[in-house]
């Protein structure tokens, strides 16, 4: 495969994903992609170090910029302990890019793609790693 058709088949991954996100969020696609970028990010932050790497390998190689944008792996695992802490840092996040959505709603939505995508091992992985709680948000219905 070209290198060429590989950034084409990226780039075309990448859309799919965030037009579900718009879709179910009923929100634009450049505010899908920042509330990718918000909830990603915050995920992240939340995760020990291996394991954001090891979820970033899922990612369509363009959304990993994203995910990978600004993140400082000393500091992490963040301290967020509940989901409303989450949800008050992907709210923060939402609000430094300048979208005002409502963060319960856009976590359910991308954590439900970000589901539907990556390996179900994965998504399981994570809801381990995670506390109880966050169970709540990956059940948030897309639509």
């Amino acid at each position: 495969m070209s290198s060429l058709s590989e950034f084409n088949k990226t780039v075309q991954i990448s859309d799919t994903w965030i037009k579900e996100i718009a879709t179910g969020a009923d929100i634009g696609e450049r505010q899908a992609l920042q509330a990718f970028r918000a909830v990603m990010t915050a995920l992240r932050d939340r995760l020990r170090i291996d394991d954001a790497i090891n979820l970033a390998g899922q990612l369509p190689i363009l959304l990993k910029g994203y995910y990978y944008d600004g993140w400082v792996p000393s500091d992490n695992p963040s301290r967020e302990r509940t989901s409303e802490d989450f949800l008050d840092k992907v709210q923060e996040n939402l609000v430094n890019l300048r979208h005002d959505m409502e963060a319960e709603k856009v976590t359910g939505v991308v954590l439900n793609v970000l589901a539907k995508h990556v390996s179900e091992g994965t998504i399981d992985s994570l809801k381990r790693m995670l506390p109880e709680e966050f169970g709540e948000l990956w059940a948030t219905p897309s639509a």
